[in-house]
Formats: C-alpha cells, sequence, structure tokens
C-alpha cells in the first residue's frame, strides 16, 4: 500500500468512524496537507485517491497544501 493510499484510507477510516458522528451537521472536509517530500501534490495519484475519497463520501472537500 502506498503512503498516499494509506492517508486517503485513515482519512476514510476517521470520517466514517467520529467525523460524522461529531460532526452531523459537516457539509464539508477540510484537509490541510504537507506538499513535499516523497508524497508530492503534485503527483497524480495524490489527486487520484483524494477525489476517490471525495466522491465516496459524498461531501465537498478543500484542500490546502502547505
Amino acid at each position: 500500500m502506498t503512503k498516499v493510499r494509506k492517508a486517503s484510507d485513515s482519512i476514510r477510516y476517521w470520517w466514517l468512524t467520529y467525523g460524522c458522528i461529531l460532526y452531523p451537521l459537516a457539509t464539508s472536509i477540510l484537509l490541510l496537507c504537507d506538499g513535499g517530500g516523497s508524497n508530492s501534490s503534485r503527483a497524480y495519484l495524490f489527486k487520484e485517491c483524494l477525489q476517490a475519497l471525495a466522491n465516496e463520501l459524498a461531501s465537498g472537500m478543500s484542500i490546502l497544501i502547505l
């Protein structure tokens, strides 16, 4: 499993286990991401995994890359 997929799986797990219970009225998710190193935000897999996650959760997802 790649680091990017592990990260998106962790976000998915957190949201489905805790986030949707703690924030039932939330209409979007804001992710703050580190965009450097081997997990560069320019990598296609990074964008693909986050898009798949947003599609699955059916929520607005804003991503801020630091």
